[in-house]
């Protein structure tokens, strides 16, 4: 069954004409969306600096270096608590046994 030249210049038309339009929505949604999306590395960089768990973070540093130098400084105040009691101790043993004499 063959179709008349008319039908077929019809039929491709139509075809280019589908496919102009496929082509030029793909295109005019690319150049719109596509250029402003955001790329991999602008999410990151977005995450790293202006993400709110980035201040929450160094509050939770700020407070764990605080405590780490009161720590340290209640371990020096401990230390020299046992020094003191160490002599505090030698001195009543030597009250104790003077007054024993």
């Amino acid at each position: 069954m063959k179709i008349n030249n008319a039908s077929e210049e019809g039929l491709w038309r139509t075809a280019a004409a589908a496919l102009l339009g496929i082509v030029a929505t793909g295109l005019s949604a690319w150049l719109l969306v596509g250029q402003k999306a955001v790329g991999r590395e602008e999410v990151m960089q977005m995450i790293a600096a202006e993400s709110p768990y980035v201040a929450d973070r160094r509050a939770i540093e700020e407070r764990l270096d605080q405590n780490s130098r009161l720590l340290t400084r209640l371990v020096s105040d401990v230390g020299e608590i046992k020094v003191e009691q160490a002599r505090l101790v030698e001195r009543v043993e030597s009250l104790a046994r003077r007054s024993e004499k």
